[in-house]
């Protein structure tokens, strides 16, 4: 049978954000330490606990712990070269480029 027992967990918008933001090497023991302290603290005051859980993630967002987001974020800068480009080359070539598109039209 189930027992009635309350499951403790810290904030659930204080996790998300911590794996988000953290790094991969640190994230393990970081979650692990924050768990510890905040079921300790839960006994004693649950809405103090929880605001100390959250308040410690916070305390975390430090350049030292932050993973890089450079893999997922596409180069821009090349892409708005290449537009830059493209429209210095139709202005420039405007004769032959409008020809162009009047035979290309069905």
């Amino acid at each position: 049978m189930l027992s009635n027992q309350i499951v403790i967990m810290p904030p659930k918008y204080a996790i998300a954000f911590l794996r988000w933001f953290c790094r991969e090497d640190y994230i393990e023991e970081i979650e692990g330490d924050l768990t510890e302290i905040f079921d300790k603290e839960f006994e004693n005051s649950p809405g103090r606990a929880r605001r100390r859980f959250t308040w410690s993630v916070l305390k975390y967002f430090r350049p030292v712990f932050i993973k890089s987001f450079k893999k997922s974020q596409p180069n821009s800068i090349g892409m708005y070269k290449s537009y830059t480009i493209a429209f210095h080359m139709l202005v420039r070539f405007s004769t032959s480029s409008q020809s162009l598109q009047v035979r290309l039209t069905p």
